[in-house]
């Protein structure tokens, strides 16, 4: 499975030196967009400057709020609020509900019951997802396995905080926190592994801001020969790309894959690793150059 390299970032770690994060190969950021309610006051003082720079270093961006919601009416006014931030963007990773009580305000103002805390991220998450955005839970491994354990909220991906050399969260995720003492030029951040190819299953699916796409193209000619989605190709380390676009591989890939489809952008196409998966949104391994099919 291809893992990507990312941080998350609030306006805790100040002005950040994004020049800095890409230099380090980081390929995706988490960023804040604020904190509980819709209120102006709780917007990120640096959530549109992070935007801008991710979007300038080709770095891919999704967003989280930082709830403290005590029940659904103002789980209503978190989803507002990051709806309100979000208007006019399209980031390209989820948006993310942050579930916990890391400054201790819920236990200090009366902790919901877990049906309530249950029903607080299902408020935000499926507003945030009927609005056309592909949304996660984050929260950590005791709150998930506990407070928010519930078939309500399986269908939502997850964003587990453990700082571990594992994850033993079982019920499935997309971004691991490992740990909050990444060191990137003398500044410390909270160290995430993301480990679905976002981008391409946000695009596809029209989701985040994102058009959604024309049909998958059966067929293209490359080389004087034509190549079909669904074809078979050995892979010997050849570089996987998050992106069309991105600059430096995520890492190399060898064994037997098969074209997603059979569009060709940028000299890169993508493949997948069954061929149940082949046109199918969320089953995009990577990206591949065209020189790699033989």
């Amino acid at each position: 499975m291809a893992q990507y390299k990312g941080i998350d970032v609030s306006a805790i770690n100040g002005i950040v030196d994004w020049n800095a994060i890409k230099s380090m190969g980081i390929q995706c950021a988490m960023l804040r967009l604020g904190f509980g309610n819709d209120i102006a006051s709780q917007d990120d003082s640096q959530f549109a400057r992070n935007v801008s720079e991710c979007e300038r270093l080709g770095i891919n961006w999704g967003a989280y709020l930082y709830s403290y919601a005590l029940n659904t009416t103002d789980a209503q006014s978190e989803a507002n609020h990051a709806l309100r931030m979000l208007k006019g963007k399209k980031p390209t990773l989820p948006i993310a509900f942050d579930m916990e009580d890391a400054d201790g305000y819920k236990s200090k103002h009366g902790m919901p019951t877990n049906g309530t805390l249950i029903n607080i991220c299902n408020t935000f998450l499926s507003t945030l997802s009927n609005d056309g955005y592909y949304v996660s839970l984050y929260a950590n491994l005791s709150w998930l396995d506990n407070q928010l354990n519930s078939s309500t909220l399986d269908r939502f991906d997850k964003w587990v905080a453990q700082w571990n050399s594992t994850c033993q969260y079982t019920h499935g995720f997309g971004i691991w926190q490992d740990s909050d003492d990444l060191q990137i030029k003398g500044h410390i951040f909270d160290d995430d592994i993301f480990l679905k190819d976002y981008p391409t299953c946000i695009k596809n699916g029209g989701l985040n801001g994102w058009p959604k796409p024309t049909a998958v193209q059966a067929s293209t000619t490359i080389k004087n020969a034509t190549i079909k989605a669904g074809q078979k190709i050995t892979l010997s380390k050849a570089n996987l790309y998050v992106s069309s676009t991105a600059t430096n591989a995520s890492g190399t890939i060898s064994g037997t894959y098969y074209l997603w489809d059979a569009t060709v952008t940028n000299g890169r196409i993508r493949i997948t690793n069954s061929t149940s998966n082949v046109g199918k949104t969320n089953a995009v391994t990577g990206w591949i150059t065209t020189s790699n099919i033989k």
